[in-house]
């Protein structure tokens, strides 16, 4: 039943001593131990008068009544404490701090060495010490040693916790492009220019109109301008022919999004004059009139509901009549056969 009872009052100590209204960080002090030739019950008044001595700035000072129960309830012996059980002790009684000492003889004089140990780490924090004779006044003694450990100590500042500011970087909004309603069917029509190159060099200017059924499919014929240019070796002349081509133009589209890769496919006839520079005994192999066929695959980019522009590669390719020699030219007045020639295209377009 008593050690019940002892339980009981220990817990009380712990969870119902009284704390310091401000907050203040609590400190003990263990009484001292009998160290060389000297009795534990010579120091007793020593450790007394430390204690009235003692008062550090900013703590609050745990009755020694407390200390005593609690080592009395740990079945510590005071006079052996070792420093691991004054930890301890400090921890039960939720101390901050507790000082503990020991008081020798040493060539006929008393010898005080009290430290400081923080209860959280068990590293000691503060130390003082000093010695005196019989004859000497052993309070004055005292109480500097206790100013002195008290002068060290300093009570934990709580820090004042400051919001961090954080500086938001405003968004950018990122624009949003504009939706477009889908390729309504209707009237369509396109300018294009473009460059060729391969067995004759030109450039070109197109225009296309015609109907677009849906997203997918146009349909239409188209009329242009063209500027042929090159050289024939077997006359060892430049020539430069101006054309007139007519087409029937179709594109089929492979998505409904604002990028619209498509194949194209044009076909028809080309209208041009002789070669300049050459008798009429000779015909111009480009400058005939030949038929056409244009592959080709290109990306179209949708600008607004009506509006795009495009870019397609091409293979141009045109029929024409062959030529021969001048011997058989006389003698039959024929074209022996018709040949192909073929240029690749590169070509730049809008659509309205």
């Amino acid at each position: 039943m008593k050690k019940i009872f002892n339980v009981l009052f220990l817990l009380a100590i712990i969870f119902i001593a009284p704390q310091s209204v401000s907050g203040k960080e609590k400190i003990g002090i263990v009484e001292f131990k009998a160290g060389v030739d000297v009795k534990q019950s010579d120091i007793d008044g020593l450790s007394a008068i430390f204690t009235t001595c003692f008062s550090p700035k900013g703590f609050t000072l745990v009755e020694r009544e407390q200390i005593d129960q609690t080592i009395a309830e740990q079945r510590f012996q005071r006079s052996k404490l070792t420093q691991k059980q004054m930890v301890k002790i400090g921890k039960i009684l939720n101390l901050s701090y507790i000082v503990i000492g020991d008081i020798n003889i040493i060539y006929g004089a008393y010898n005080l060495d009290a430290r400081v140990l923080n209860v959280e780490t068990g590293e000691i924090v503060a130390k003082e010490g000093a010695a005196w004779k019989d004859e000497e006044s052993y309070r004055d003694m005292m109480c500097q040693v206790a100013n002195g450990l008290a002068g060290q100590l300093k009570p934990k500042e709580e820090p004042i916790p400051t919001p961090k500011i954080v500086k938001e970087k405003p968004k950018k909004e990122k624009k949003q492009p504009i939706p477009l309603k889908p390729v309504q069917p209707g009237f369509e029509s396109s300018v294009e220019f473009s460059g060729s190159f391969g067995d004759f060099d030109k450039g070109s200017a197109m225009y296309f109109g015609g109907y677009r059924f849906n997203n997918s499919f146009f349909l239409g014929g188209g009329i242009g301008l063209e500027f042929i240019g090159g050289y024939d070796v077997s006359q060892f002349l430049d020539y430069n022919v101006t054309s007139v081509p007519i087409l029937l133009h179709a594109r089929y589209y492979l998505t409904s999004t604002r990028f619209q890769p498509f194949f194209a496919l044009s076909t028809g006839v080309r209208l041009s004059g002789d070669r300049e520079g050459y008798s009429e005994t000779y015909g111009h192999p480009y400058g005939t009139c030949g038929f056409i066929i244009s592959p080709a695959f290109g990306c179209n980019a949708r600008i607004t509901d009506n509006i795009s522009l495009y870019l397609k590669i091409a293979y141009d390719g045109q029929t024409y009549p062959a030529e021969v020699d001048e011997k058989d030219y006389r003698e039959t007045g024929l074209v022996a056969t018709s040949k192909m020639a073929s240029s690749f295209k590169v070509a730049l377009g809008l659509t309205f």
